[in-house]
């Protein structure tokens, strides 16, 4: 694998830190629309253009203690009707970097459920 061996400049230095410190955003390729389903396959947001809106509603719902297990991020779009996304655990952390939430480290059953 090639390196790359001259230093980089400050500013492209301070460029790639300011994309990394922004929140994430889930972004499917091809997707037209996404929604936050729960374990019976019913919808708990609308169609969206993007997964924004579900993201803030899986963080909602869990703090108001809804089991992250029953959570389901869906999309839809060119040459599919619904994919899966993430669910669970992973849909969590998904949702708490796209609101800026730093990282944390699980520990104990938290570890266990990964999805």
């Amino acid at each position: 694998m090639a390196t790359k061996r001259e230093v980089s400049d400050p500013q492209s230095v301070a460029a790639f830190h300011a994309r990394l410190d922004r929140p994430l955003r889930v972004v499917i390729t091809d997707a037209t629309g996404y929604w936050l389903e729960d374990a019976a396959h019913r919808r708990v947001t609308e169609e969206q253009p993007t997964s924004d809106a579900s993201m803030r509603q899986v963080l909602a719902e869990v703090a108001d203690g809804r089991d992250p297990a029953s959570l389901v991020l869906m999309c839809r779009g060119v040459g599919f009707d619904r994919y899966e996304i993430s669910r669970g655990t992973i849909l969590v952390d998904l949702a708490e970097g796209a609101a800026g939430v730093p990282a944390a480290p699980r520990s104990g059953a938290d570890s266990l459920d990964r999805g």
